[in-house]
């Protein structure tokens, strides 16, 4: 059974300015009188529920872990029609691995730490996800190629091979191509392992929406004489 994949890379249409501690609680979050509407608590739920609340609600506002969120959080809205994420993957390092710790709300018994947990939450109503790989977000990604890359080259190799394809909205990785080329037989590897990723499509206004994906495959030398 696969690991809950964290919720990672969502962008706001805004962040809300309202007290969440004024809000009255509620089974999945609180209520938000002055928008009358239903603000959910993500902070401890996976992309599986995120994605279940967009296809079911369409418009969702959502409270966010700042470790949830994309960089930036436009005050207008986000136009995802033809965003590329990009992430880049150097195999033997996490440098983009999150520690995202789950957080569990208490509605019931409010006290000092958790108001101030509380306090640095983000919610607003969610523009767009990006697409998250589906067994483990970034950190799941990397555990994968890691395993998964082979090298049954002869010759030493190090270098990176950036591939580009277009995560469609199945989250089935499709169009797959090489962008910058190491060698004939690295390239082919790189490509054989990223056909393999499953992930989260992403979501513009409760639509699913193909979205290009640029992932860098580094190839290091020593893991080959590890082999």
């Amino acid at each position: 059974m696969n690991k809950k994949t964290p919720i990672e890379n969502i962008s706001l249409s805004f962040a809300c300015d309202k007290d969440w501690g004024a809000m009255r609680p509620c089974s999945s979050g609180r209520y938000c009188s002055a928008c009358d509407k239903t603000v959910i608590d993500f902070t401890s739920k996976g992309m599986n529920e995120l994605h279940q609340a967009l296809e079911k609600e369409g418009q969702v506002c959502g409270c966010f872990l700042p470790s949830q969120l994309s960089d930036t959080i436009s005050p207008k809205f986000f136009n995802f029609n033809r965003v590329a994420a990009s992430l880049l993957l150097a195999l033997g390092f996490s440098a983009f691995s999150r520690d995202l710790q789950a957080q569990a709300v208490d509605n019931t018994n409010s006290n000092r730490s958790h108001d101030k947990a509380q306090s640095e939450q983000l919610f607003g109503i969610i523009q767009a996800t990006h697409p998250v790989y589906k067994h483990g977000g970034e950190q799941g990604m990397l555990d994968f190629i890691q395993k998964n890359l082979q090298y049954p080259f002869e010759e030493s190799i190090n270098g990176l091979v950036v591939t580009s394809f277009v995560i469609d909205t199945t989250g089935t990785v499709t169009e797959p191509n090489i962008v910058k080329g190491l060698s004939e037989e690295a390239d082919k590897e790189a490509l054989r392992v990223v056909k393999l990723l499953e992930f989260y499509p992403s979501i513009q206004d409760g639509k699913k929406v193909p979205v290009r994906f640029t992932l860098p495959v580094r190839f290091y030398d020593d893991r080959r004489k590890k082999k």
